[in-house]
């Protein structure tokens, strides 16, 4: 694959009809033969192609045939999600022209979140493969796409023809802001270079960002608060070394350019859950020889790491300035989820499913410690008939996690955070509440929509399974579930709802949820990580699955800091009186 700067392009090529039909065998391929398009534009391997899926992609010059048999290979790596395409460099760091392939924490994050709309002026600085401006012109807006870098603005404008927005995209060689006019945009957006590099130093790259990575950020931030309309948006993703406190350098950045503007900013953020070792980025990076004094004055300064975030900062008079919640919760306590490497970098429902997406990406780390499971529909009997689920297994340690998820409507799924019972869930036992609440939290979250999220070393609030036994022995003597624990010197409840919490915000993607519970302590986690509840749905037993053995149990309930309405605490008593 050849691009060039002057004369025919691939670009060229693709404008016409030829386009489309490449378009249409690229979709052909990726459908009919996966492990063929995975040979050629991701392992850079020589594929077999069949003619019809050859023909287009050959007459554009995306593809060569190298030997008879019909065997093909190509320069660039393909992108695909949704149904868009966007090719690229093969990854090479030691030439500065080079067009980055698409990482999922990093273009592939930013674009599931820009806020746009139909008829939006979009400025995209930086655009390199385009992938920000395409995704914008998708949507109806208007794009203007901006790169230092020629060979970077011949790359998006065939990505923009290839996916038959070049009408809704123009495309400008500029050093950010020096060669655009004065025109304001609704949305400016921007993937900046992060790449951390000694200072001075004579190796060149485009993606080359100062000593500490934010050089390309000092310098666009000015400017793009300058060019944003009155309600306009400026959103970003950047990397930044992050201190054990949790301060960012990025933040830092936005309170010098924004905190004393006249005009009132509102900050949110979407953080990608990927807090990579100071060390290990600097060697992954800068391994090469030369760099190595470099390298070891960094390891010696107290950062912690490397993060990646969103940040989406709305321009409004009625707005108020809001630097506060970007600080110390959200980021090294909250982010080092399972391991320390980017895992969870796509949506819940993306096509396929995020776990299948990572391993189509080589994301996933099969490390014994943290692993995560493909996503597989799972079919489940209730009393409401067979609900099917989308289910993903999660491991870290001694944790564990099965993750159910059916699609939902609206901001606030319902939500349920369910710890393991041998006794309940498996037989079914009349000693506790869990299989009944189970069952239910089922069928509403198979009928309504939601995540149900089922904590396999949680069993019995958090003890063993012989400890749960003995408190069942205690409790045949007239004990409730309390006092059995404390006679055995446990924990009433000794169970961390931190992860599961996580894994709703960070995996799911989950802002506000409808959650269901008694206990307010597992609302406050979900609080905590950033996840609003807006109403805390019961579990409740209906009165005629209410033996003794359960009734008592809830009438423990309160002794525990549990929720009940007033009218069904009235009705277990009287139940309990009956049976």
């Amino acid at each position: 694959m050849s691009y060039s700067t002057t004369g025919n392009s691939v670009f060229e090529n693709v404008t016409g009809k030829q386009g489309a039909s490449a378009r249409a065998a690229l979709a052909a391929l990726l459908e009919g033969d996966r492990k063929a398009y995975l040979d050629i534009f991701r392992a850079e391997a020589a594929a077999k192609l069949p003619p019809e899926v050859a023909e287009p992609l050959l007459a554009v010059g995306m593809i060569t045939k190298t030997r008879p048999e019909s065997h093909y290979e190509t320069e660039c790596r393909l992108w695909e999600n949704d149904g868009v395409f966007i090719a690229t460099d093969r990854f090479t760091a030691n030439r500065p022209d080079r067009v980055y392939p698409i990482f999922l924490d990093e273009s592939d994050f930013l674009a599931r979140r820009l806020e746009v709309k139909e008829g939006d002026d979009v400025l995209d600085i930086g655009t390199g493969s385009g992938i920000q401006a395409i995704v914008c012109a998708s949507k109806g807006a208007e794009a203007t796409a901006v790169d230092i870098n020629s060979r970077a603005l011949d790359f998006a404008k065939f990505n923009a023809a290839l996916n038959g927005v070049q009408g809704r995209i123009r495309f400008v060689k500029s050093d950010m802001f020096a060669n655009l006019g004065n025109e304001k945009y609704d949305l400016i957006v921007t993937n900046p270079p992060f790449i951390a590099v000694p200072s001075p130093s004579s190796w060149f790259l485009h993606g080359a960002a100062g000593s500490d990575g934010l050089g390309a950020l000092r310098k666009f931030l000015p400017g793009a608060q300058s060019r944003l309309k009155p309600d306009g948006r400026l959103q970003i993703i950047s990397n930044s070394f992050v201190r054990e406190e949790g301060r960012i350098h990025v933040v830092e950045l936005l309170q010098s350019a924004f905190g004393h503007t006249k005009l009132g900013i509102h900050v949110e953020h979407a953080f990608s859950p990927s807090i990579i070792p100071t060390n290990e980025y600097m060697r992954r990076f800068w391994g090469a020889p030369g760099h190595e004094e470099w390298v070891r004055e960094i390891e010696k300064d107290d950062f912690t790491g490397v993060c990646r975030a969103v940040f989406t900062i709305r321009m409004a008079q009625e707005a108020q300035t809001s630097f506060e919640e970007l600080r110390e919760p959200y980021l090294c306590d909250e982010l080092l989820l399972f391991g320390q490497r980017p895992v969870w970098l796509a949506e819940p429902h993306a096509s396929g499913g995020w776990p299948e997406m990572l391993a189509r990406y080589g994301a996933l780390d099969k490390e014994k410690s943290h692993r995560i499971s493909e996503t597989f529909k799972l079919p489940v009997e209730t009393k409401c008939g067979t609900l099917e689920f989308e289910c993903t297994a999660f491991q870290k340690d001694d944790e564990t996690y099965i993750v159910l998820q059916k699609r939902w409507e609206g901001d606030a799924p319902l939500v349920r955070m369910q710890s393991a019972c041998t006794f309940g869930h498996i037989f079914r036992s009349e000693k506790c509440n869990c299989s009944p609440q189970l069952e239910d939290a089922l069928v509403r979250i198979g009928t309504e929509g939601g995540v149900l999220i089922y904590a396999l070393h949680q069993d019995g609030r958090g003890v063993s399974v012989v400890d749960h036994a003995n408190a069942y022995a205690l409790q045949e003597r007239g004990m409730d579930t309390v006092d059995s624990y404390e006679a055995l010197g446990l924990q009433i409840d000794s169970r961390e709802y931190k992860n599961a919490a996580k894994i709703l915000r960070y995996c799911c993607n989950i802002r506000e949820a409808r959650l269901i519970t008694n206990n307010p302590d597992k609302a406050y986690a979900l609080e905590k990580i950033g996840v609003r509840v807006v109403e805390m749905v019961p579990a409740l037993v209906s009165p005629e699955r209410l033996t003794s053995w359960r009734a008592r149990q809830f009438l423990a309930g309160p002794k525990m800091g549990h929720v009940f309405p007033t009218d069904f605490l009235t009705t277990v008593r009287q139940r309990l009186i009956k049976v």
